[in-house]
């Protein structure tokens, strides 16, 4: 799995970009603008067998209540014509709140639906509507909290 980071934020320096990298698998997204490099980067993962994770709000959360999708979404399932599991992961705003660049230990629990998938030419913002209307309809009772799992 390969974790999309926002590139203006944490790849704006160097250190912290070559920790996010090596510590959490991450590449530079970007959030404003070259989109074209970015999303042949993402195409070259897919291609090699990757996941790609994906924050769509393109932003940390204050409070943990999922944000507007922003577009790019669409544009990735669109153009990369691949499918989409629509996942919610909560308590991330404990773990690494806004702000910080340390994480701390805590709780997450994440819910998964089926994965989705778009024709050809359907408008990026439809696919971001759907996709972020399917995230916030996950049953809360189809949670596993991953922190009971990790531990041995």
């Amino acid at each position: 799995m390969a974790v999309a980071a926002a590139a203006d934020y944490f790849f704006a320096r160097p250190p912290l970009g070559s920790a996010v990298a090596l510590l959490l698998n991450a590449f530079p997204f970007s959030r404003t603008s070259a989109v074209r490099p970015t999303l042949e980067h993402c195409a070259r993962l897919l291609d090699q067998q990757w996941s790609i994770l994906l924050y769509p709000e393109g932003t940390r959360s204050l409070t943990g209540a999922i944000g507007q999708f922003k577009a790019g979404v669409g544009l990735l399932a669109v153009e990369l014509e691949v499918p989409v599991v629509p996942v919610h992961l909560q308590g991330l705003q404990q773990i690494l709140p806004k702000g910080r660049i340390i994480p701390r230990r805590g709780p997450v629990t994440v819910n998964l639906g089926p994965p989705v998938t778009f024709p050809t030419g359907t408008p990026y913002d439809t696919v971001a509507q759907c996709l972020e209307e399917a995230v916030r309809s996950l049953p809360t009772s189809a949670t596993v909290d991953v922190t009971t799992v990790a531990r041995p």
